[in-house]
């Protein structure tokens, strides 16, 4: 794993060389991370810059374990240690992003990426030093600051293949020396993606991102420091949904006498993956719009130094897609989602310097408060799915959703370390926290057709009247106490072994649907975990090497798993038949015993002056313990039917938690020639995966694979310009990123299931070229 080693340079000519220090500052305080009884991962600007990651998600080549996905232009995933952060999970996120301190939705960080300083990975329970008590890890994200010594900057350009472009450009002014500076950076990116395309509407995939920061660093005392970061990002995206598989059971749907299966004589019979098409009638795009603001502020007073930071975003999403992907349907079933997020955070601390008590005591206590507050509006056009069964009846049918999500959390915690002697020490924090949500779904169904009679209910969490009072199942208030001990024991100079135990919290909480299930189904309890840590870091061969391990072993109790492409069956109130099976919309949040472990290894070197080596490797086994009971899509027997069991139970003990790969591993080298004030270099970074697979998805494996990357180019010897040519997946492996199950479609008391899947692929091979100057 590649972490913050200085590459090329003059000092490569120093027999002194070695590898560099990397500052975090993951304990609110800035530290050398060989010094953190912790798994830290952090990802330097240099290397940003040296593997040209120009998404979010390609930073999940360079850290083993670290999972990122973009499911689609509105959802990207984060998976650490087997444990998967999902947006459309209602539950709160298992992992969260910080930007600057700020907390900010994963949407966030992937929407543009440049301009950092660094990154860092947490790994396991944050349940003390972080604004929220994450079970699986946070990831901690950094801004430039500007400099207010000098004017400096940078611009960069890069060209690829599938006619991408992206530019990006960041400046520090100075206004008072060493008081005050500005800094201002942006990028604009233009590109065809994977080249996705739909063969009956024509639309293709592109995306266009801008974004632009200003910062402001002031420091009107030597003591007393505020930093202000603004940006602005919008971001346009066509992404056609492309399918691939055969039209299965659908061509014995009843009824169909209007279907393009069956009237269209191009629709295709069958599709591959790798031809990334699309067949909707519908037309798919996502626009966002993201204001960000963090304010930190910095007072050093003495014995300790007083912290605030205040944060606020805002976000306007509007998405809309066509939810029948197979086109069985003789209209488009257009789904169009607007979502309006605001999200307030307050945070004081007081931290005492180093070296207050003689030494021997540092401690960190603060308050934390944040606020989220979600409006969120979906309509669908439910006319193609009427039609199927009422061809000649003219007449709309839309389906409207309000849905308002609200939650608040206020927590204070303390964090202390005792230095015993000089080489051990024992840290000891605890959080205490109060949450609060607020959610439900309300539908009104509109229609002038007559066969199709309007309605309006609320549908959390049983299909009672709007005008009933749902407290007690929409609100949810709960408390809990968390905390981290860990002992770190300095064996040497620069070896050391550390032992660590915390736990986490997760609160209760109700899923978000549009299908009327009940309220059995719908509500799930807390999540509470412990997880246990064996670690070492050591630094020898005079600085060259640095070899980092960890095993760690994390209990949760009640996980809040999510199962998607769930099936629920409905009954007739009077009969007490069977009416017909639906799948659920948005998944189903259920609790069910997990237990996660594995290792991670990490290593850097330095061969020679000129020759970098960096691998690093992460096992993860993720598993529901024996007995945990979880949906599935097993048929419900009679005796279910005859209780009225609406989602059918399997046995999920020992099935995986999620779809993250057992084994995951990275291996990198950079080798340069110096020649007089120029170098040239060569690098490559392989990155593999072994098979994954996921107990919901029915007949589908990603197998085993790897990718390969090279770069090479000439660059100033004292870091003024770099021009480098590259290659991204060299042997254009055509894998899926995201496992899909069997496309299903209910109209009414119809239902079928063909063998169309998403077809969400790994990047394909690319090809682009860099230029950057720096002053």
């Amino acid at each position: 794993l590649p972490i913050a080693f200085a590459s090329g340079g003059s000092w490569a000519q120093d027999d002194a060389v070695m590898l560099e220090e990397v500052i975090v500052t993951a304990q609110k305080k800035a530290e050398n991370v060989q010094d953190i009884p912790a798994t830290i991962n952090a990802v330097s600007a240099a290397q940003i810059e040296e593997f040209t990651v120009l998404n979010y998600e390609d930073l999940g080549a360079l850290v083993p374990g670290l999972d990122l996905q973009k499911a689609d232009a509105r959802r990207q995933t984060i998976t650490i240690r087997g444990i998967t952060a999902d947006p459309d999970n209602i539950a709160k996120q298992p992992i969260s992003t910080y930007i600057n301190e700020v907390a900010v939705r994963q949407q966030v960080i992937f929407s543009a990426v440049y301009d950092m300083e660094r990154i860092e990975v947490l790994r396991g329970p944050q349940g003390t030093l972080q604004g929220r008590t994450d079970p699986a890890g946070s990831i901690l994200n950094y801004t430039k600051m500007p400099s207010t010594s000098e004017w400096d900057g940078y611009v960069q350009q890069t060209f690829t293949d599938e006619r991408g472009s992206n530019t990006q450009f960041g400046a520090s002014l100075p206004v008072i020396q060493d008081k005050l500076a500005f800094r201002l950076a942006g990028v604009y990116e233009d590109t065809d993606g994977q080249g996705y395309e739909n063969i009956n509407n024509g639309q293709e995939e592109s995306s266009r991102t801008k974004s632009v920061r200003a910062t402001m660093d002031f420091l009107p005392t030597d003591n007393l420091e505020w930093q202000l970061m603004y940006s602005y990002t919008e971001r346009d995206v066509t992404f056609p949904e492309a399918i691939f598989g055969d039209l299965g059971g659908y061509a014995d749907l009843p009824g169909f006498v209007d279907s393009p299966v069956l009237t269209d004589p191009n629709y295709p019979q069958t599709l591959d993956m790798e031809d990334r098409k699309s067949i909707t009638q519908g037309r798919v795009s996502n626009n966002v719009e993201i204001n960000l603001l963090t304010s930190n502020v910095s007072w050093d007073i003495g014995p300790g130094a007083l912290t605030w930071v205040a944060g606020f975003y805002d976000i306007q999403q509007e998405n809309i897609l066509d939810r029948d992907i197979s086109n069985v349907l003789p209209l488009p079933t257009s789904q169009a989602t607007i979502t309006d997020l605001q999200y307030y955070s307050q945070e004081l601390r007081w931290g005492s310097n180093e070296g207050a008590f003689g030494g021997f005591w540092d401690y960190i206590v603060g308050v934390f408060w944040e606020k989220t507050e979600t409006a969120t509006t979906n309509a669908v056009d439910a006319s193609g799915s009427v039609g199927l069964f009422l061809p000649s009846m003219p007449g709309d049918v839309v389906n409207y959703l309000d849905i308002p999500i609200d939650r608040e959390n206020i927590s204070i915690y303390n964090h202390n370390t005792f230095n015993f002697t000089d080489n051990v020490n024992l840290q000891f924090g605890w959080r205490y926290q109060e949450a609060k949500i607020d959610s439900r779904t309300d539908q009104l169904l509109v229609s002038n057709n007559p066969q199709v009679p309007g309605i309006d209910q609320c549908l959390i969490p049983d299909g009672t009247s709007c005008n009933a009072d749902p407290t007690d199942l929409t609100s949810t208030e709960d408390e809990a106490l968390t905390g981290s001990v860990k002992l770190a024991w300095f064996v040497a100079d620069q070896t050391m072994v550390y032992g660590s135990v915390d736990s986490s919290y997760r609160p209760p909480g109700v899923t978000i649907t549009p299908t009327p299930v009940s309220a059995d189904n719908l509500l799930f309890d807390k999540e509470t975990s412990v997880a246990y840590e064996l670690g070492f870091k050591s630094t020898f061969a005079n600085g060259r090497v640095r070899l980092n391990g960890a095993w760690f072993f994390q209990q949760y109790d009640g996980y809040q798993a999510r199962a998607t492409d769930v099936n629920a069956t409905f009954y007739d109130p009077v009969t007490g038949a069977s009416t017909g099976t639906e799948r659920m919309q948005g998944g189903l949040t259920f609790n069910a015993d997990a237990t996660v472990q594995g290792a991670e290894l990490e290593l850097q070197s330095l061969l020679t002056d000129t020759w970098t080596l960096n691998a690093g490797g992460a096992y993860v086994d993720s598993r529901f313990d024996d007995g945990a009971m979880g949906p599935c899509n097993a048929q419900l027997s009679a005796a279910e039917e005859a209780q009225q069991q609406q989602v059918s139970e399997c046995d999920i003990g020992g099935e995986l938690v999620s779809a993250q790969p057992l084994f995951s591993g990275n291996i990198s080298s950079e080798f340069y020639l110096p020649f007089a004030a120029t170098e040239w270099y060569l690098r490559g970074l392989y990155n593999y995966r072994s098979s994954s697979s996921f107990y919901l998805i029915e007949d589908q494996t990603i197998d085993a694979y790897g990718t390969l990357n090279l770069w090479t180019g000439f660059r100033s010897a004292e870091g003024k310009w770099d021009v480098n040519l590259w290659v991204k997946n060299v042997a254009d492996k055509q894998e899926l990123a995201v496992l899909s199950n069997q496309e299903f479609v209910s109209v009414g008391p119809v239902s079928a299931t063909s063998n169309w899947r998403r077809a969400t692929l790994i990047q394909p091979r690319t090809v682009g070229i860099t230029a950057r100057f720096n002053w």
